[in-house]
């Protein structure tokens, strides 16, 4: 297998608008192997399609930029698997899924969402929010959440993120030697809802349905009497 694990260097700051919105200022002059861009805290996180991303000291919020050979797409279920493998590795025992596409959930409740974005020069900026300490509360937020804390685990904010550096690393590498299959097949065994029926959101649209995993471009495949639909965006509901 083609190794092309990074060296990651690590960038840590005390308080920053959004780490994504840093990593992408970087990429303007990026010529680094790996870079993490790290906050205690942020003002203005950013989830996805524009929604609010809560951070609360305690919590980890970093992103990841890097000169990628994977579509945008594949790295959304690298960097959601490295996520969910690196909760079961650290906190034995607790039910870890993936809602699709991307955000991992213990007991039903989300515990972390990724955010990825293009930056310059062939980059690709993967942010992440875990929920290790404190569980967002707000109007906005879609569905439950939860956080490691109150399900009995004490990991830091370092511990974690060196667990899913060196799971993110194994899984970009497969994709790099064998493609997506084995990712496909693994995410597809992590995912949340998977043969139950799902309600899936594409602003006014909604369809329901048999969650049937993923297709080899990484569609939702909703299963409806006779037809399966193939979805690329939207909202998850069960």
């Amino acid at each position: 297998m083609m190794k092309v694990s990074r060296n990651w260097q690590i960038i840590s700051y005390e308080c920053i608008d959004s780490t994504n919105a840093e990593a992408v200022r970087k990429s303007a002059d990026y010529f680094a192997d790996g870079l993490i861009i790290t906050a205690k805290e942020q003002s203005k996180g950013r989830g996805r399609m524009g929604r609010v991303w809560q951070s609360f000291v305690g919590n980890l919020f970093f992103s990841q930029l890097f000169k990628s050979n994977a579509p945008l797409w594949v790295l959304t279920y690298i960097s959601s698997l490295s996520v969910c493998e690196s909760i079961q590795e650290l906190c034995r025992g607790l039910d870890v899924k993936i809602k699709w596409p991307n955000d991992v959930m213990v007991s039903g409740g989300k515990i972390s969402g990724i955010l990825i974005e293009s930056g310059k020069n062939d980059t690709a900026v993967v942010g992440i929010g875990v929920n290790l300490q404190f569980s967002p509360d707000s109007k906005d937020i879609l569905y439950p959440t939860t956080n490691l804390r109150d399900l009995g685990f004490d990991i830091s904010q370092e511990d974690f993120l060196q667990c899913y550096l060196k799971i993110f690393d194994k899984y970009y590498d497969t994709f790099i030697a064998e493609g997506f299959a084995n990712i496909r097949h693994q995410w597809i065994s992590c995912s949340y809802k998977l043969n139950e029926e799902i309600l899936v959101s594409q602003g006014n649209k909604k369809q329901k349905g048999i969650f049937k995993g993923i297709d080899e471009n990484g569609c939702l495949l909703l299963k409806q009497e006779d037809n399966t639909l193939k979805i690329s965006a939207g909202d998850v509901f069960a």
